[in-house]
């Protein structure tokens, strides 16, 4: 029936016969002129029209409107719908049986379709994963259209399937049934995968400002996030017990992978609001920016040779300030006197900026920047964020060579950054006096400038457009910094605090009810000797048989500089901290080697005391066979002590301490609940928890670390952490790299 021809039906049905030229408005008369009954003409017409209804519902055609003139008793209906019911009776099973015969070649149309959706989804996956950006999104379309294809060929099908499947319980019809959620579910794949690629493309334009870039992320990830949530939506809608079995695995795989994909993309949104915050997007920020160098190491990171001021207003740094004397020109506006630490007594008693960053934990070291940084006369910050030379290495290989010819005489790259950088901060740049423009005796009056000068460039460099393939490198680059914590951030807001607690990106100490071990370096007038270090950590535990743990530690510090090499051939002076379960009790420290106590200096009269060195070393105990430093820090016991080590040589430390906690089963008693516990669960043994969370130092470049577990012979190993745990001694033997924090796991059980 075609749309025309029911409106021409209608319209003559609607309207008097005026063939006969009879206009009475009383009744109507045949082809005879014979006159016809009221009652019998609107029972055909009645009949007529429901027929015309139930063809035009059928087919999913629009119903004409039917002129007002028309009126419907309810006696008329009953034929009607006898007449109805026929139709559905005999129809229905025919349709049934032609499409169950077409079923075979329905079923191959639907899965070749989806097949040559899903294999453009996979290719324009493997372009997302070669960074081939313009092939990924014609692939990505091209898996979208063949899903639409697929949609459209099937779209009048499904429903008839899925009302069949509840008559015929066959396992093909309900997958039929189900085309229609499985193939808009791929669509929508298609869009995601095309919309996630389409994310960078911003960077693209070089006149775009940050502002712009940043909104129009957010509102992509919004549109994203979207529709994941109706894909997770349909995903759930489908049965997976129709789907076949060769295809079950993959279905389920699919379910969970969505389910991640909704949480990444859920967390990159609220990146993006941290982001706004954090940017300048509500009020101008400002930010420390300290330059922790890594060779001569510090507790959080390394010494604070240089620092920089960053006002930061819509997603752009509108002023950037670098002293160019470094930290050092914060002395002269520091009218505190103010103890340092006792062991920095070394090189100076009064404190200052410079040494302000003497715990590992970053809040606690970054907070006291601020305040000496205050105290010296600068303005109040936002916040302050720490970055190593490791980070602008990682990022000098990616964004490629910086020319500083005309300022330093020096074309810097990742391999030589360290050393021109470090030549000229030590004021030594005599080999620059025939290549640079500027006077050697200006760069040795401002020798951290160039740490300011390079960071400029860079963001420079970045400001001007990078390729996409660039900017996910960087991306992955300062993603790397933030989990070895070559990279941190403080901040004052509680929101962007809370995101970056979240992720770790905080550095600080955390909190564990078992074992915990992290091993702290601080170069105290050891120069750069800590680029020549080579630091070797082995823990072990032993249970013993009362349930108690003793564990050693064995620290080896080799020195691999020769005697007199620039910056790093001198002896290498630590003061070495480790960082224990609250309540360890030391039973030995060997190997550890002190300067002598003529070269410590003691402050004046009237200097006062830090509140927080007090509440921490300033309560220490002493270790009388040792002279190890025993105190509490951070809801962890600290052992403290000198280790010192020449070019070219050895040392190792070795420190021996009892658990505060045991890893013994309880004995229960023979009571009424135990034995209702043992009879409903025979197999089922009472367990008891070991683990072990290892924080790295901030700014370390990896220490070498093996741990060894050795349970008591009454126990043994029935679940590890990570599954690739070497089990030995019924526990475990295991080697790994310190560059991020590591844990390890095990519950052991009665034999």
């Amino acid at each position: 029936v075609q749309n025309d021809d029911v409106e021409a039906l209608s319209n003559s049905m609607g309207r008097q016969d005026d063939k006969a030229g009879i206009q009475d408005g009383v009744g109507d008369y045949d082809e005879t002129g014979n006159k016809v009954l009221e009652n019998e003409k609107i029972k055909k017409e009645k009949l007529y029209t429901k027929f015309v209804h139930f063809i035009l519902r059928k087919n999913k055609i629009q119903e004409p409107k039917i002129k007002k003139s028309f009126k419907f008793e309810k006696l008329a209906f009953r034929p009607a719908l006898g007449f109805l019911m026929i139709l559905i009776v005999f129809a229905l099973p025919l349709k049934a049986f032609t499409y169950y015969k077409d079923l075979n070649l329905l079923k191959g149309r639907v899965i070749q379709a989806s097949e040559d959706a899903v294999s453009g989804m996979i290719e324009g996956s493997r372009g997302l994963q070669s960074k081939d950006f313009n092939e990924t999104n014609s692939e990505f379309k091209i898996a979208e259209d063949n899903f639409i294809k697929a949609q459209e060929e099937i779209k009048n099908l499904s429903l008839f399937f899925n009302i069949l499947g509840n008559v015929i319980p066959k396992k093909e019809i309900k997958l039929a049934a189900e085309a229609d959620n499985i193939l808009e579910a791929g669509s929508l794949s298609a869009r995601i995968g095309m919309d996630l690629n389409n994310l960078l493309s911003d960077f693209d334009s070089e006149n775009l400002k940050a502002e712009q870039i940043i909104n129009s992320l957010s509102n992509k990830v919004e549109d994203i996030e979207k529709n994941i949530l109706r894909l997770n939506l349909i995903i759930n809608k489908i049965d997976p017990t129709i789907i076949p079995e060769e295809h079950s695995a993959n279905f389920k795989s699919i379910q969970e992978k969505f389910s991640l994909l909704s949480g990444t993309v859920s967390e990159f949104s609220d990146l993006l609001k941290a982001l706004k915050i954090f940017s300048g997007f509500y009020d101008d920020e400002r930010y420390l920016l300290v330059f922790q160098n890594n060779t001569e190491m510090r507790a959080s990171g390394g010494f604070i040779g240089s620092y920089a001021l960053a006002d930061m207003r819509n997603g752009e740094i509108i002023n950037l300030e670098v002293p160019k004397g470094g930290s050092y020109d914060t002395e002269g506006g520091l009218y505190e006197r103010i103890i340092a630490p006792e062991p920095l007594h070394l090189v100076n008693p009064l404190w200052h900026f410079w040494d302000a960053n003497w715990w590992p934990d970053w809040e606690m070291s970054a907070e006291k920047l601020m305040w000496f940084y205050e105290e010296s006369g600068g303005p109040s910050v936002d916040g302050v964020i720490s970055f190593t030379p490791t980070v602008l290495e990682r990022m000098l290989e990616i964004i490629g060579p910086i020319d500083m010819m005309d300022e330093y005489g020096e074309v810097i790259d990742a391999h030589n950054f360290w050393k021109i950088t470090q030549e000229i901060v030590e004021e030594k740049p005599l080999a620059l006096e025939l290549k640079a423009s500027t006077s050697p005796e200006q760069i040795k009056h401002e020798p951290k400038k160039i740490i300011g000068d390079m960071m400029e460039k860079i963001l420079s460099r970045v400001k001007e457009g990078i390729l996409k393939e660039d900017l996910l490198e960087l991306v992955t680059a300062l993603t790397e910094s933030l989990d070895e914590k070559h990279l941190m951030f403080y901040f004052k807001d509680l929101e962007l605090k809370k995101q970056a607690e979240s992720y770790g990106w905080d550095g600080k100490i955390k909190d564990t009810s078992r074992d915990y071990l992290m091993v702290v370096n601080s170069n105290i007038a050891g120069a750069k000797s800590d680029k020549s270090i080579r630091e070797e950590i082995k823990h072990k535990s032993e249970v013993q048989e009362d349930g108690s743990i003793i564990n050693t530690v064995k620290i080896k510090r080799t020195h691999t500089a020769i005697r007199g090499a620039d910056f790093t051939g001198v002896r290498n002076v630590d003061w070495l901290r480790v960082y224990v379960p609250l309540g360890s009790k030391l039973i030995s420290f060997r190997g550890s080697k002190s300067p002598d106590k003529y070269y410590f200096d003691e402050p004046e009269l009237g200097w006062k005391e830090d509140v927080d060195v007090l509440m921490n070393e300033g309560q220490a105990l002493t270790h009388p066979d040792s002279g190890t430093k025993i105190y509490k820090e951070k809801s962890k016991t600290v052992f403290a002590n000198w280790c010192m080590v020449d070019p070219g040589e050895s040392i190792e430390i070795v420190i021996k301490y009892k658990l505060p906690f045991e890893m013994k089963v309880k004995e229960e008693k023979n009571n009424l609940k135990t034995q209702i516990e043992e009879y409903l669960n025979p197999n089922i043994k009472s367990l008891v928890p070991y683990s072990l969370l290892v924080q790295k130092q901030p700014g370390s470049l990896g220490s070498k670390f093996s741990s060894e577990l050795i349970l008591s012979k009454n126990l043994q190993s029935v679940w590890v952490y990570p599954q690739n745990l070497e089990l030995e001694y019924g526990g475990w033997t295991m080697e790994d790299i310190l560059l991020t924090d590591k844990y390890y796991a095990l519950a052991a059980s009665l034999k």
